[in-house]
């Protein structure tokens, strides 16, 4: 709740740092829509954090430790969304169906 423009002066001077680290961190394939998007979560998080900050003078610390942490969280997003991709019906391989044991059946009718 400081100056109304300290909000503005902090982008100003952090935000090219900030998109910066984003894409070296992040890699060749992130389109410049989802730098924006996470420099935006960035600074987000910098102002729902600006309280535990201990001295001005780090400031610039505090960001970029706030943004490699922006960066951690989506390199983790993208591998949990690599693992657990889905295909579309038509990709996935035929499985053969299980077939069916009569002998087997009967024998759990029974044992129940």
């Amino acid at each position: 709740e400081g100056p109304p423009a300290a909000g503005a002066a902090a982008w100003d001077r952090y935000s090219r740092l900030v998109r910066s680290l984003l894409r070296r961190t992040l890699g060749p394939g992130v389109g410049p829509d989802e730098i924006e998007d996470l420099t935006q979560e960035s600074f987000l998080r910098l102002f729902r954090h600006i309280g535990e900050l201990r001295s001005p003078s780090a400031l610039g610390s505090f960001v970029i430790g706030i943004t490699l942490r922006v960066a951690r969280t989506e390199l983790r997003r993208r591998r949990v969304r690599r693992i657990l991709s889905f295909h579309a019906p038509d990709t996935l391989p035929e499985h053969a169906a299980a077939s069916s044991d009569d002998e087997a059946r009967r024998a759990l009718r029974r044992l129940y």
